[in-house]
C-alpha cells in the first residue's frame, strides 16, 4: 500500500519520502522538511498516532491524514484531538486520496501566504511611524491621537505632497480600526 501511494502521489507530481514503521517515520519528521503527513494507524511497530504527535511537535499546522483498515469511532476522535485533519478508512478510491491530499495542500499553502501576509502588514503598519522634532508636529501627534479614538470618517485637505496620506495612515494605525483595511481616495 506504501509503494502504491508512493507511486500515485509521484505520479501526481509530489515528492514523496516514505517510512515503514513508527521509528523511521519519527525520524524522517526530524529529517525532512515537508507539507503534508499520510499514515496508516496501525504500523508494524506501534501506531500512526505516535507519527501523528511527533510531526505536531516540530509544525503543528502540518495537516496530517490518517488512515485505517479497522476504523472505529474512538480511533477516528482520538487522531482528531491529536491534530489530524483528515480520517480515510480503508478501502477508498485513488481519486478520494487524490482530492483530499490536494485539498490539505492548498489549504496548507493558503495558512503559509495568510501567515507571511500578516507579517508584511505588522511590517508595513511599523513602517509608517512618524518621525519629528518640532513642538508643532508634537501638538500634531496629539490632536491625531484624539481624532483616531473618534469613530467618524476624515477628509483630509490640502496641496499635493504635504502628507496628508501619512497623517491619515497615523490615525488609521492608532485607531481601534487599524487591524481593517485602510482605504485611501483621491477625489481629484
Amino acid at each position: 500500500m506504501r509503494k502504491f501511494f508512493e507511486l500515485t502521489l509521484k505520479r501526481e507530481g509530489y515528492k514523496v519520502i516514505t517510512a515503514d514503521s513508527v521509528a523511521s517515520g519519527k525520524e524522517v519528521i526530524r529529517s525532512y522538511d515537508f507539507d503534508l503527513l499520510l499514515s496508516d494507524i496501525k504500523l508494524g511497530d506501534g501506531l500512526g498516532l505516535e507519527v501523528l504527535a511527533a510531526s505536531k511537535e516540530r509544525d503543528a499546522e502540518i495537516p496530517v491524514i490518517m488512515m485505517t483498515a479497522y476504523a472505529s469511532p474512538e480511533t477516528a476522535v482520538e487522531a482528531m484531538k491529536l491534530g489530524a485533519a483528515d480520517y480515510l478508512t480503508k478501502p477508498f478510491n485513488v481519486d478520494e486520496v487524490r482530492v483530499v491530499v490536494r485539498n490539505n495542500l492548498r489549504t496548507r499553502k493558503l495558512v503559509k501566504e495568510n501567515r507571511k501576509l500578516k507579517d508584511q502588514l505588522a511590517e508595513t503598519k511599523q513602517s509608517h511611524r512618524l518621525i519629528f522634532k518640532s513642538e508643532r508636529m508634537r501638538s500634531l501627534m496629539e490632536v491625531l491621537k484624539r481624532v483616531a479614538k473618534m469613530d467618524t470618517t476624515i477628509l483630509a485637505t490640502g496641496e499635493s505632497g504635504t502628507g496628508k496620506e501619512l497623517i491619515m495612515k497615523t490615525i488609521h494605525r492608532m485607531s481601534s480600526r487599524n487591524d481593517g483595511a485602510f482605504v485611501s481616495v483621491n477625489c481629484g
